[in-house]
């Protein structure tokens, strides 16, 4: 029984530092990687200690969900190797303050649709100089998020961010 405890306790430890990092939140495929079952992920869902964000994405424990959260959890539910990208990047990176409802994020491969609230975008490729990490967050680089916010955005606003990210 003390075995037992202590690796649930340690899970828990585990599960709460991952979270941390993650601005609150976590992704089931990062759970059971953890030791947490289906159904243990279900009771902590039933107790509220676990919060379905997106699918397969949870809020751990009751604190409010902030932006970096939010986008932490849209990037958790495009799978590994998704980055936060267009508008939002160009928020994280403080070049333009365009937040709508949805988030918005790139994955390598063909675009498909997401879950309510996330604009899933596709790249043929992203390679690691597309790709940055601020505040536990993937996002896509300066220059990647510039050419985004081209194919989407008016050239005035494009410019107004190139002239952020320059100066």
């Amino acid at each position: 029984p003390d075995q037992q405890r202590t690796a649930a306790q340690l899970r828990e430890l585990r599960m709460a530092r991952l979270a941390h990092r993650q601005w609150g939140q976590i992704a089931a495929r990062q759970l059971r990687a953890l030791g947490f079952s289906r159904d243990a992920v279900r009771r902590r869902v039933q107790k509220g200690s676990l919060r379905p964000r997106f699918p397969g994405v949870y809020s751990v424990g009751a604190a409010p969900v902030s932006k970096h959260a939010r986008w932490a959890a849209a990037v958790l539910a495009c799978g590994p190797g998704a980055v936060l990208s267009h508008r939002d990047a160009a928020a994280l990176w403080g070049l333009l303050d365009l937040i709508q409802h949805v988030v918005h994020v790139t994955v390598q491969g063909p675009a498909r649709a997401g879950p309510d609230g996330i604009r899933r975008h596709g790249a043929r490729s992203l390679t690691d100089t597309d790709r940055a990490i601020h505040d536990g967050i993937p996002f896509t680089s300066v220059a990647r998020t510039l050419l985004d916010l081209a194919a989407v955005l008016p050239p005035k606003l494009v410019q107004r961010a190139y002239e952020e990210a320059a100066g």
